[in-house]
């Protein structure tokens, strides 16, 4: 997570953030931090494990979504 908070923070590089691996608190952060920060180029590695309302407030952030 402190990787993730960095780069979206302090680095201009491209990202990609795997959801699943992540507590729910912890993505929950990642939203935050999108609407934080910025959306251009950055993934985000969704699947079926994904809250539904965790899933929707992605979409609303709009960073692009990926199921790969």
């Amino acid at each position: 997570m402190d990787v993730i908070r960095e780069h979206l923070m302090y680095k201009n590089v491209p990202l990609k953030i795997e959801m699943n691996i992540l507590r729910t608190v912890e993505q929950y952060e990642v939203i935050r931090l999108l609407l934080a920060t910025r959306t251009k180029d950055v993934v985000v590695k969704v699947d079926d494990s994904i809250n539904k309302y965790i899933l929707n407030l992605l979409q609303k952030t709009g960073v692009t979504l990926s199921s790969e």
